[in-house]
């Protein structure tokens, strides 16, 4: 009878995690997300704080580091520019929206999640610059996630994270 009682609360409990994962993820990748109810959101894979709003608009690569150091928004005045693993930075920017670990698993996209105006057609910058030409930083397409780079000067999206950078 007590194996009967384990097993129906385990299914109970199976039950009712299902019931509370967000609608229409399944547990993919937009169930690691959690709107703060703050304009941000955590990131429970990686422990950083994004913006809600991935649209702050298009600038240079230098305009977008100065913007992210001068962002105060909920409070919060520790922003800036994501990094990618590109050339030893951290998995930030080219981790986001991806199931799993590794910047180049399965593409999960924006849809499910708490984010709003990203520009899935477009660049966004991250902070880290390329090691062979300091002229260029690398940067990330959210509709597919993989990393590239352009030179500084030209003209990218913005998406402002905070939090510690992480080794991978």
């Amino acid at each position: 009878m007590k194996k009967w009682i384990v097993t129906g609360s385990v299914v109970v409990l199976a039950i009712s995690l299902w019931a509370q994962a967000p609608k229409g993820t399944g547990g993919g990748v937009s169930a690691r997300y959690i709107d703060n109810n703050d304009g941000t959101v955590t990131d429970t894979a990686t422990g950083l704080m994004w913006t809600k709003n991935a649209d702050h608009g298009r600038m240079s690569w230098s305009n977008a580091a100065a913007y992210c150091d001068n962002l105060i928004t909920n409070g919060y005045s520790d922003w800036r520019l994501p990094t990618v693993a590109k050339y030893g930075g951290a998995a930030e920017l080219d981790k986001l929206l991806r199931e799993g670990e590794n910047p180049s698993g399965a593409w999960g996209g924006v849809k499910g999640t708490p984010f709003t105006g990203v520009q899935n057609n477009f660049f966004y910058w991250s902070g880290t610059s390329s090691t062979n030409n300091t002229d260029n930083a690398w940067l990330v397409p959210m509709g597919n996630g993989y990393v590239y780079y352009s030179n500084k000067t030209s003209s990218n999206y913005v998406w402002p994270v905070r939090g510690r950078q992480q080794e991978d």
